[in-house]
């Protein structure tokens, strides 16, 4: 095995990276991993790298993440003895270059918590609906850590979402002939949304300073989630197109407008650096971590916030998003608009609001039909007098 240096421009072979080609002088180079295929007698491989890679140090380390996958693929145990603890591990190295680092980070919690608690020592191609049985039992039956409430279906679903994604990678990726495991979902209906009026949206960043008036209109007039609008920085906005490019849940991106409002607010805040956060945490910024960190929880910033407004309902983030998606349906919106505005991935999703904002229209029909039926009785009552 060997790594080839040749000039792009002549094609001649180089001894080195660090001096231009003694034959034209080009300073431009090509890479080439030399390698037998599958040991001594096998066939021999030249791949070029492509033009990104321009020193030896990156070609190197590429060959060595080539070396280290073959090693380790010869180490795997046998199919049919391999545990769940044993190929979890690599699966979160799968995770972390196909998923969002927040859906990372909740599977790592997940795992670490319960699934290698309960089904770690179990082999792969040996689980079965009874395990999956036990888990649910298990976790329905557990107290949720500082709080005197039992775990909600709606958890041990996710979870085991999560634990059916790893089964159809062992069996995509790994090649481990694990029979089809099914299981009932817990009965777990999805809450309806909790929204705010518009007059109430109103009051509410009227009463805010400057900073969380410019993220509460993140998340009304953007419908972002909080864990989308905390990341932003400037970089994301471009105030001539007046568009903002979010990074949702996922790892995908999406292309909202913004109107003059969130753009005076933005800017309001007066942050310099392109790169820096837009919703800093001052606190978290320290000589190990001089860019710092976003806000991280705002809601006691934000019951201050409704204090002032009078807002006696409780109120959190989330709920602005909410608010936004009903009020875009009580205005006759595109229900797959909403869909791709919110990012919602499945329709049947942002159909949870049409239930709200009916509700909406019905109160105000009532209101407005029981005035009129009111008024019509108080009518008859005065002519048959």
């Amino acid at each position: 095995m060997a790594i080839i240096i040749r000039c792009r421009n002549c094609k001649s072979r180089l001894e080195s990276d660090a001096d231009p080609c003694p034959s034209c002088g080009s300073a431009d180079k090509v890479f080439i991993l030399d390698y037998m295929q599958a040991g001594r007698y096998s066939r021999r491989i030249r791949a070029v790298l492509p033009e990104s890679v321009n020193s030896l140090a990156q070609a190197q380390l590429i060959n060595d993440l080539r070396v280290t996958a073959r090693t380790k693929k010869r180490r795997d145990l046998p199919a049919d003895a391999a545990t769940v603890d044993y190929m979890f591990p690599a699966y979160l190295e799968w995770y972390r270059d196909h998923r969002a680092p927040t859906s990372l980070r909740d599977l790592k919690l997940v795992y670490n918590a319960h699934i290698t608690r309960l089904l770690g020592a179990e082999k792969i191609m040996g689980i079965t609906t009874e395990n999956l049985d036990y888990y649910q039992q298990v976790r329905l039956r557990e107290k949720v850590p500082r709080a005197d409430r039992n775990v909600k279906p709606r958890t041990v679903n996710k979870e085991l979402n999560y634990f059916s994604g790893f089964l159809k990678w062992c069996r995509r990726h790994k090649k481990i002939n694990i029979a089809p495991v099914y299981y009932e979902k817990l009965s777990a209906p999805r809450p309806r949304p909790e929204i705010l009026t518009i007059e109430e949206v109103m009051r509410i960043i009227k009463a805010a300073d400057p900073f969380y008036k410019a993220f509460i209109l993140c998340l009304y007039a953007l419908g972002l989630r909080f864990s989308e609008a905390r990341w932003l920085t400037l970089r994301h906005f471009d105030f001539e197109a007046m568009s903002v490019t979010v990074t949702q849940k996922g790892g995908t991106e999406k292309v909202l407008p913004i109107d003059r409002t969130v753009a005076a607010a933005i800017k309001a805040l007066r942050v310099k650096d392109p790169d820096g956060w837009i919703f800093l945490n001052p606190r978290s910024v320290t000589s190990e971590c001089p860019k710092g960190k976003p806000v991280g929880d705002i809601r006691r910033a934000l019951d201050r916030v409704c204090a002032a407004a009078k807002i006696t309902k409780p109120v959190h983030p989330h709920m602005f998003r909410h608010s936004f998606a009903t009020h875009l349906l009580a205005g006759n919106v595109n229900l797959r608009t909403i869909q791709r505005y919110l990012g919602h991935a499945q329709s049947a999703t942002t159909e949870i609001y049409t239930h709200v904002a009916l509700d909406h229209l019905r109160e105000a029909s009532n209101h407005v039909m029981g005035r009129f039926n009111g008024g019509r009785r108080r009518h008859n009552n005065a002519q048959s007098t």
